[in-house]
């Protein structure tokens, strides 16, 4: 008796999702250490401006030295296949107006 098995190979090619919840897009931040927090698959390898982050159950963390009016910050995710997910944002990292200090309340009435 001849007997046909037949194998069957599957290949991931989705990349890893990836959403950036803290900071925001175009928001403002204090100048000086800065905690970047989002979500991925979980296991996926994720990097903040070319640093690894601490990814812990598909959410990671990371803190970056934000600094000046445009400060970018970009993320990648990989997961175990090797596909890859990016996502960039940018921050103002400087006070809008220097007679009024970021942590002041009326900084975000300005």
């Amino acid at each position: 008796m001849v007997r046909d098995s037949k194998q069957y190979t599957t290949i991931d090619t989705r990349p890893p999702s990836l959403a950036i919840d803290t900071p925001q897009n175009g928001g403002y931040v204090a100048p000086g250490k800065l905690l970047v927090r989002g979500r991925t698959d979980p296991g996926s390898f994720v990097a903040v401006n070319d640093q690894r982050a601490e990814e812990v159950q598909g959410v990671f963390t990371s803190t970056v030295e934000a600094s000046g009016r445009d400060f970018v910050i970009h993320v990648t995710a990989a997961d175990q296949a090797g596909n890859i997910a990016q996502l960039e944002i940018t921050v103002q990292a400087s006070a809008r107006y220097s007679d009024v200090a970021v942590d002041n309340p009326a900084f975000l009435a300005i």
